[in-house]
Parts: structure tokens; sequence; C-alpha cells
């Protein structure tokens, strides 16, 4: 459980807040930081989690719900 799971989730966890932690330092104080670093933070936990936190058959599981969800939103007839 430990190498599994909790190293496996530390590891994500410190790859992912490498690029928000230099956009931090580097912006200055305000809305623009803020708004910045949490939409890189998102981006770069979620690009984290899939090529590094999961397993070649979860990103495959991944794709094929995404692609599944794309194809609903391209059939929506309005």
């Amino acid at each position: 459980y430990l190498s599994d799971v909790v190293l496996n989730v530390l590891g994500v966890s410190l790859i992912a807040l490498v690029i928000p932690i230099m956009i931090y330092n580097i912006m200055d104080y305000g809305w623009a930081r803020f708004i910045c670093v949490s939409f890189v933070c998102v981006l770069c936990s979620i690009i984290t989690i899939v090529f590094v936190g999961c397993s070649k058959m979860e990103r495959s599981f991944l794709l094929n719900k995404l692609i599944v969800v794309l194809r609903r939103i391209s059939n929506v007839k309005y």
C-alpha cells in the first residue's frame, strides 16, 4: 500500500507543484497571479495524474471515456 499508493500520490504532488510554484515566485501579487497559478496548478495536476499517476490500463480507460463524452457532445442537436 505504501509504495503503490502513498509514494505515487507524493510523486504526483511534487511533480505537479513545480511549475505553479515557479509562476507564483515570478509574478507580482494580485488577481492575475491568483488566476494564472490556479489555472496552471489544475492543468499540471491533470497532466501529471494522467501520465505519472495512472497505469497504462487506467490511461486507456480514461481515453475511452473521453472519446465517448466527446462523441455525445458532437452529436447534440440544437
